[in-house]
């Protein structure tokens, strides 16, 4: 790609998530092309992540014959996306796979 001379920057496009590249600029005039410009390797990820847990203690108030009331922190990180929810599992203390 070519870029105009008063232009400093490009934006790559259309790269493989995961995949490490390789760069190099070179300038030019009409005598000729400069040596390259290398980068070091770059792998394209995404900006955003999953969220940290949330923060603890979790902690059950409130306990009656058939219900509890739990209360938490938020994540300490939202992975760059603002938190959508909570997804709040439980189980019986008799098995080994939580219930939504």
């Amino acid at each position: 790609t070519t870029v105009k001379p008063d232009i400093t920057s490009y934006c790559v496009q259309n790269l493989k998530e995961g995949t490490e590249y390789f760069f190099r600029v070179i300038a030019q005039n009409a005598v000729g092309k400069s040596e390259p410009l290398d980068s070091d390797g770059v792998v394209p990820k995404s900006p955003y992540a999953v969220p940290d847990a949330p923060q603890g203690p979790l902690e059950a108030e409130d306990i009656g014959a058939t219900s509890v009331s739990l209360t938490w922190k938020a994540p300490k990180s939202d992975g760059g996306q603002p938190i959508t929810g909570y997804v709040v599992e439980y189980r019986d203390a008799r098995r080994t796979t939580y219930s939504p």
